[in-house]
């Protein structure tokens, strides 16, 4: 039985891997942005949810970069409005 359980993390686990709090990882499964499995009163993360939301922020963070620059004036975000 252990085996069926090899792919699957518990929210401590995954909060190290993405280097965040286990309550963070509470919060996206509750949100729904993190896909788990309830195993009685516990969640379980498989590994592969775990890849699959760090690409797409990891796209995400990407995408409000580019957007960021695109937005800036042509001599920089740091020179005061004229």
């Amino acid at each position: 039985m252990a085996r069926a359980f090899s792919g699957w993390l518990t929210p401590g686990e995954v909060a190290e891997q993405l280097k965040v709090s286990r309550a963070t990882v509470y919060a996206l499964c509750a949100q729904g942005r993190l896909g788990h499995a309830r195993v009685g009163l516990s969640i379980r993360i498989r590994a592969d949810q775990v890849d699959a939301y760090a690409v797409a922020a990891d796209f995400a963070a990407v995408t409000r970069s580019r957007t960021r620059r695109r937005g800036q004036r042509p001599g920089g975000a740091g020179d005061p409005p004229r």
